[in-house]
């Protein structure tokens, strides 16, 4: 018997949105100029991606470590249709954060089910 995937991806939104709501990741664009050889660069605009999240939680204590997590970084549950990526930014309760480590929980078949964003000030 296979597991049905798509089924635990439904249950993880469900719950994802029962504490939390729906959200925007974003890409920040870059402001065109000229590269190394003179040539022009474009200007590339923001990448906007929907999903649901939940409220921010801090890392305990002990589970700061003072290099990849260290104190005042919080972590989220995440899902959408498109994967998400360090770097990129959360805006909650009016604060701007940066995603510092993505954790997918997924099937062999990369189905994703939900993610877990650190994320930093």
């Amino acid at each position: 018997m296979t597991y049905n995937y798509t089924t635990a991806r439904a249950t993880a939104r469900r719950s994802i949105l029962k504490y939390g709501s729906t959200g925007e990741v974003v890409q920040k664009g870059q402001t065109g100029g000229y590269d190394d050889n003179g040539g022009v660069v474009a200007d590339t605009a923001d990448v906007t991606i929907t999903g649901v999240i939940t409220p921010l939680v801090l890392f305990a204590d002990e589970e700061t470590n003072g290099t990849s997590i260290i104190k005042g970084d919080s972590w989220v549950y995440w899902q959408s249709d498109t994967a998400v990526a360090v770097d990129m930014q959360v805006t909650l309760n009016s604060e701007t954060f940066k995603i510092k480590a993505v954790t997918a929980v997924q099937s062999i078949a990369n189905v994703i089910i939900y993610e877990r964003l650190q994320l930093r000030k």
